[in-house]
């Protein structure tokens, strides 16, 4: 049985979506067969097959610390080694690297998007000194790829793989009933880059001009009573806001969910772009039809058109008119929904741990 080491700031129920990531790699690791050792600053919600290390919430340099001196009791005084050490993020990396004379095991990280656009020299400088010392760097993305490769130069395009992430929600079957009103959801954390106020906009939009639809936004974050306000003030718009819901509640939200509203904006420039789309694949997997920005990593989530739409993030009109398009159109709904769920299966957890540990020719 192959020993995994896996490192993982926070794991859920903390929210966000690296920590649904650390959850569900823990938990795949697992129904794989792997002996499996986590070390996080939280306890996981569920119970895992894994043996855990809790270093408890503190500043980035405690925890690396902690991290560091825990490792090296463990493979000094434990004598542990395991066959694959993998880091769910390049902080979880650092730790490691004074560690790697013991040979404590194969390095392998992934890499997400956010943490290739910093542009403060000690940041990079980190960031590239972590992704040179690694045996092998996973991408969630082409576009993650693509993205580091272009940042840094000097990696070896050999040691960067794309291993999609997986569907979270449940399986369901069937798609969502639709009685003449359209249910629209979007959840996110509400910063600029997920571009909720064109969202918004464009649900106002199509409200206005008679379709009947509720909008439910799940999250909270830095814009949350500037987006209530605006929906507030949108003429013929329902909605509800839901700062936090558990996992049980949003699944059923999915499978009510017609569309799902996504404009999210490649914020490149400020550091901030979507490298894939967690929420994208399980509103897809639930028989959503995404509206998802035609940029960054969703762009290899959605065929346009076939299982959901593509749309430029800042044209709330054109959104608007593909509401009003799917309100009045049930077979064409229908239709995109199926496709979305099959489009959705192929993206399975499983292959993503396969391409973490599988040997590289």
């Amino acid at each position: 049985m192959q020993k995994v080491l896996l490192l993982a700031k926070e794991i859920s129920p903390a929210p966000g979506g690296i920590a649904r990531y650390a959850e569900q790699v823990a938990k795949e690791y697992g129904r794989a067969g792997f002996n499996v050792t986590l070390i996080s600053t939280n306890a996981p919600a569920d119970e895992l097959t894994a043996s855990q290390i809790i270093v408890g919430r503190r500043s980035q340099l405690l925890i690396g610390v902690t991290i560091f001196f825990r490792l090296l009791y463990e493979t000094v005084i434990r004598r542990k080694r395991w066959d694959i050490v993998h880091a769910t993020t390049w902080r979880m990396a650092l730790p490691l690297l004074p560690l790697l004379p013991l040979r404590l095991g194969d390095i392998r990280l992934t890499v997400h998007g956010n943490e290739l656009l910093r542009d403060d020299l000690v940041s990079r400088f980190f960031v590239g000194f972590v992704l040179r010392k690694c045996a092998r760097i996973i991408a969630v993305s082409s576009f993650t790829r693509e993205l580091l490769l272009e940042r840094f130069t000097t990696i070896p395009p050999s040691q960067v793989k794309v291993a999609h992430l997986g569907v979270t929600a449940p399986k369901t079957t069937g798609i969502p009933a639709y009685d003449g009103t359209l249910n629209i959801l979007t959840v996110c954390r509400q910063n600029t880059r997920k571009n909720v106020k064109a969202a918004v906009e464009a649900a106002g939009i199509a409200a206005s001009s008679g379709v009947p639809l509720i909008y439910t936004l799940i999250g909270d974050g830095v814009r949350h009573e500037a987006l209530q306000q605006q929906a507030a003030s949108t003429e013929g718009l329902e909605f509800r806001f839901l700062p936090y819901v558990d996992d049980q509640t949003l699944w059923t939200l999915y499978t009510r969910t017609h569309v799902y509203l996504h404009p999210q904006l490649d914020r490149r420039a400020q550091g901030d772009v979507e490298g894939f789309g967690l929420s994208i694949i399980d509103a897809m997997a639930s028989g959503c039809i995404v509206l998802a920005g035609d940029n960054a990593g969703p762009v290899e989530l959605i065929a346009s058109g076939e299982d959901g739409y593509l749309v430029n993030p800042m044209d709330t009109t054109h959104m608007a008119k593909l509401l009003t398009s799917l309100a009045k159109d049930r077979q064409e709904m229908q239709r995109l929904a199926a496709n979305a769920k099959l489009s959705s299966s192929k993206f399975t957890w499983n292959n993503h741990i396969r391409g973490v540990v599988e040997d590289w020719p």
